[in-house]
C-alpha cells in the first residue's frame, strides 16, 4: 500500500497511485554542482591569507568563512546526493478528492491539492521522461529553475507563495493525467462527496475582534494547547544562526575594546541585538505571546487566527476557504498555503521571522488540542464551499 501522507479525507478514495521513474542529472545540475565544487575549492584556499590581513575582525572572517563554505557544502549535498534520494522515494497519488505528494527529505511531508485547484498538463523532456505538471508550466528557464530549487524549502516552510509540485518521470503520465481530469469532470456535474466531519470537541467565545458577514455561519471556534519554541530544522537553525552571530559580534566588541577601539562598541551592540539576539530567542518569546494569545475561528467561507498582545490592538489573519489548499498536518499544528502565489509586500522580510504567527498570508493554527478532526472539519467546509459555487468546484478557487 502506498503511504497516504496525513491520512485520507472522510470519504476520500485513492484512485491511482504512482512513483518516478528514473532520475538523470540535468546539464544545468551538473554544471551548478561544478561550480559550487570550484568555489569550496578557493574559499578555503582563501582562508589564511584572510587571516593574515584581518587584524582585529578575525572572529568575523572567520564566521563569513564557515557559513559561506556550510552554505555551499550544503548546496552541492542536496544537488548530488539528498535530491536524487528524495526524488527516488517519493509518492504520487490521485483520489477522488485531491493529488498529492509525499516527500521524505527531512521526514514524511505531504503537499496536497484539491482537484479543482489542478490543471494537469503532460510534458515530454527532452530526455525521453515524462513529467506531469498540476498547472500549465511556465517554458522560461527561470521559472523552471525556481521550481527546481526551491520546491524542497516549499515543504520545510510554510511558504506565503504556493508552488505547486511537479510528478516526475512517471512510467503512466497521460494515464495520471486522465484520471485527474475525469475525476475533476465528476466533482464538477455530482459535486464532492463530504461526509460529516466528527466534532473535534473544542468551543471557546466567538473573539470581539471577529465580524461575521451576513448569512455566514460559524463551524468551529478554537485556541491552541501546547505551543513548542520550534518549528523545524530551519526554525532551530535560524536560532543558532543568532548565536553565533552574538557570539562573534561579543569577540570583536572585546577585541575592539582592548585595542582601544572601544568606539565600534557603538555600532556592533545594535547589529548583535539585531542580528544575534532577536533571532536566537527575541522572535521565540514573541510569537510565543502571540500564539498563547491567538483565537482561531472556521465559518463557512473563511479561515481566521486572531491574537492581541497585553499592549496592542487586536490583530486578525484571514483567508477565503476557496483560496486556500488543503490544510497540512505538522505535530500539533495545522498550516495552510495560498493556491495561488501572492507578491510578498516590501518590507515585511522582518515580519516573517515571528512566524507562524504573522500577519502575512493564511492563517496557523498552532497546538490544536485534536489537529486530525480539525483539519477534517476544515477540508469538509471548503469542499462545501466548492460545491456551493453556482459554477461548480473551478469557480469557487478564486473566491473570496
Amino acid at each position: 500500500m502506498v503511504d497516504v501522507g496525513d491520512g485520507l479525507l472522510p470519504g476520500e478514495q485513492v484512485l491511482w497511485t504512482g512513483t518516478p521513474g528514473r532520475f538523470k542529472m540535468s546539464r544545468a545540475e551538473a554544471g551548478f554542482s561544478v561550480y559550487l565544487a570550484v568555489a569550496l575549492v578557493v574559499v578555503a584556499a582563501m582562508l589564511p591569507l584572510s587571516l593574515r590581513t584581518a587584524g582585529p575582525t578575525v572572529a568575523l572572517v572567520v564566521i563569513i568563512w564557515c557559513l559561506t563554505m556550510a552554505t555551499a557544502l550544503a548546496l552541492l549535498a542536496y544537488l548530488v546526493v539528498l535530491r536524487p534520494a528524495s526524488l527516488k522515494r517519493e509518492t504520487y497519488q490521485v483520489t477522488s478528492l485531491r493529488v498529492l505528494v509525499t516527500s521524505d527529505l527531512a521526514g514524511r511531508r505531504t503537499w496536497s491539492a484539491y482537484l479543482p485547484q489542478v490543471m494537469p498538463v503532460v510534458d515530454d523532456r527532452k530526455d525521453g521522461a515524462t513529467d506531469l505538471w498540476l498547472r500549465e508550466p511556465d517554458q522560461s528557464w527561470l521559472a523552471r529553475a525556481l521550481v527546481l530549487y526551491t520546491r524542497p524549502f516549499i515543504f520545510q516552510w510554510q511558504s506565503r507563495q504556493s508552488s505547486f509540485p511537479v510528478l516526475r518521470a512517471l512510467a503512466d503520465a497521460r494515464m495520471a493525467e486522465q484520471v485527474i481530469r475525469d475525476a475533476r469532470q465528476r466533482m464538477a456535474e455530482a459535486g464532492p462527496d463530504v461526509p460529516a466531519a466528527a466534532d473535534p470537541g473544542l468551543s471557546v467565545a466567538l473573539p470581539a475582534a471577529v465580524r461575521l458577514e451576513e448569512r455566514e455561519r460559524a463551524l468551529w471556534v478554537g485556541r491552541p494547547e501546547r505551543v513548542p519554541w520550534w518549528f523545524g530544522l530551519q526554525d532551530a537553525w535560524l536560532s543558532l544562526f543568532g548565536l553565533v552571530w552574538l557570539a562573534g559580534a561579543c569577540m570583536i566588541g572585546v577585541l575592539a575594546a582592548s585595542t582601544g577601539g572601544a568606539w565600534i562598541l557603538v555600532v556592533l551592540i545594535p547589529l548583535a541585538a539585531v542580528g544575534g539576539l532577536y533571532p536566537a530567542a527575541g522572535r521565540l518569546i514573541h510569537r510565543r505571546l502571540r500564539v498563547l494569545g491567538s483565537t482561531y475561528v472556521l465559518t463557512d467561507q473563511r479561515l481566521i487566527a486572531t491574537w492581541q498582545l497585553p499592549a496592542g490592538e487586536p490583530v486578525v489573519t484571514q483567508s477565503a476557504l476557496g483560496q486556500l489548499l488543503p490544510p497540512e498536518l505538522r505535530g500539533g499544528s495545522i498550516f495552510t498555503s495560498l493556491a495561488r502565489p501572492l507578491i510578498i509586500a516590501r518590507g515585511s522580510a522582518l515580519k516573517t521571522l515571528a512566524w507562524p504567527a504573522s500577519t502575512l498570508g493564511p492563517p496557523s493554527l498552532v497546538g490544536v488540542g485534536d489537529p486530525q478532526a480539525v483539519r477534517n472539519v476544515i477540508a469538509q467546509a471548503q469542499l462545501s464551499a466548492f460545491s456551493r459555487s453556482p459554477a461548480g468546484p473551478e469557480n469557487a478557487v478564486g473566491r473570496g
